[in-house]
């Protein structure tokens, strides 16, 4: 009976995921400050432009390798221009997601209870990895790259198939994410120590493809590839008071039943053979967590980046929950019986304390009216007008497109060369010269200060404090418009 509680509390999460996605899928405005960025890679992808050219006030790349982009311009070509093509990219790799870490527990304990439990773990961390499945960003892509290499990794144990797919897979998620690299070292250890013939294959594989084509990439755009990619994130500075909060915080304070599982997975005697298995997925979960880890440690590093560690976490409390019913079943005791029931609960308070509210994910008819009564706006304002946190916004309106004011700051606060001094002064120069009619600025806006020198804030945006907030990430939404303080 709390078997079949376990599941049924279990499977609320995907259904729940897949309502959310439904519903706001076609939602034409961000669901998150910076998909906008993304739809306007994507754009450029569309129209042939290059994704890595030279900073300027009026583009600058997100701090991403390239694929999702591409991935996202091909699927805009079948469903149309906007966010829908971005989001669907993402809700297909989540879906591909669950069916990796079903298929991978699956496969290990022969018990589609175990794979499914996996999945619907992974699944209700969705809110607490920042309601970011089916966002149009990258991550989902690249968790669901990840997690084909490791199936393939361990499915396939010729010496030269499994690790040249495995580094074909590796590669594309590291052209999705660069913190890829983070989950490639463990994996490459346990192949190193198991059989050194495939380690050396795998270590080949990724050598030539990552370093072939991050070399090819670079050359063709002049070196901003390696500048955006490698060069601002290298600046980027650990803060040591998040290094113990991750594991405090992150992990065990919402997953720690899940966690203490997965642990007895690792322990706890089971099946002849289970010893590679211990060994590969250790070192899986390691990479997933680690990725994670080193990308929670510097300011400014959302819930999205604890996607790797959940799918982790999510994989191996499967195969603990296979372990820990298997050894309670052998023992057949009164006293293992009692504590079979506890653990099932314990299991169950696990799920129940991911619970959160679907309805807090969905953007209202409210938020489109407003979105669209906005756009109008800028639509009939003359000139050029500067949105510095949502710059799709202008280019909707019909008006010339600019920076995205996130990665503008990651440069300017970190500004070394010439280049990247100029253009703060750039910017001011521009402002101070009244080069645009008016200065649309989020309510936490990096830039106000810099704006305020030049221009005065006129009215607010919207009349209702309550339309057209972010759902995730940074929440925010264009608060006030500014004028040029002389005519």
């Amino acid at each position: 009976m709390l078997q079949r509680l376990l599941l049924a509390v279990a499977v609320v999460y995907p259904i729940a995921y897949l309502v959310v996605a439904a519903l706001r899928m076609a939602y034409p405005f961000e669901l998150e400050w910076m998909e906008g960025v993304a739809l306007e890679q994507t754009q450029r992808v569309l129209h042939a432009q290059p994704l890595y050219v030279a900073p300027s006030l009026g583009y600058i790349p997100l701090l991403y390798t390239p694929l999702y982009f591409h991935v996202a311009a091909l699927a805009t070509r079948i469903l149309g221009d906007g966010f829908l093509a971005l989001r669907a990219v993402s809700f297909a790799a989540s879906l591909g997601c669950f069916v990796l870490i079903f298929t991978l527990v699956r496969r290990e304990t022969r018990s589609t209870t175990a794979g499914t439990l996996a999945a619907c773990m992974f699944a209700a961390t969705y809110r607490l990895g920042g309601a970011w499945f089916d966002i149009a960003r990258a991550d989902s892509l690249h968790v669901m790259l990840l997690l084909a290499a490791a199936l393939v990794l361990r499915a396939d144990a010729t010496r030269w198939r499994g690790p040249v797919a495995g580094g074909v897979l590796l590669t594309l998620a590291f052209l999705s994410k660069q913190s890829a690299v983070t989950v490639m070292a463990p994996l490459l250890l346990y192949e190193l120590l198991s059989d050194r013939r495939r380690f050396m294959v795998l270590a080949a594989t990724l050598v030539v493809l990552i370093a072939g084509s991050t070399l090819a990439i670079d050359l063709a755009t002049h070196h901003w590839y390696s500048y955006y990619i490698f060069d601002i994130p290298s600046r980027h500075t650990i803060d040591p008071g998040l290094i113990p909060q991750f594991w405090s915080r992150d992990v065990m304070a919402p997953l720690a039943i899940a966690v203490l599982t997965s642990l007895l997975f690792l322990v706890l005697p089971g099946e002849a053979g289970r010893r590679p298995a211990r060994g590969f997925y250790g070192a899986l979960a390691a990479g997933l967590v680690a990725c994670s880890w080193s990308l929670r440690m510097f300011r400014g590093g959302y819930d999205n980046v604890l996607m790797t560690a959940h799918a982790g976490i999510a994989i191996l409390f499967g195969l603990g929950w296979h372990v820990v019913t298997e050894w309670i079943r052998g023992a057949g005791t009164d006293v293992t019986k009692r504590l079979a029931s506890f653990v099932a609960l314990a299991w169950v308070a696990q799920f129940v304390l991911l619970v959160y509210d679907p309805r807090q994910q969905l953007p209202t008819a409210a938020d489109r009216a407003s979105g669209d009564y906005l756009v109008r706006t800028l639509r009939s304002t003359a000139g050029d007008v500067l949105i510095p946190g949502h710059s799709y916004l202008a280019v909707r309106a019909g008006r010339a497109a600019n920076f995205h004011e996130m990665p503008f700051i990651e440069i300017v606060n970190t500004a070394k060369t010439p280049l990247e001094h100029a253009l703060m002064d750039s910017l001011r120069s521009r402002l101070a010269r009244n080069a645009y009619s008016a200065v649309v600025l989020d309510n936490r806006d990096f830039l106000k200060k810099v704006v305020e020198d030049y221009y005065v804030t006129g009215w607010t945006v919207f009349d209702n404090d309550t339309v057209f907030w972010s759902r995730t990430g940074l929440i925010t939404r264009p608060q006030a418009v500014a004028r040029p303080r002389t005519p």
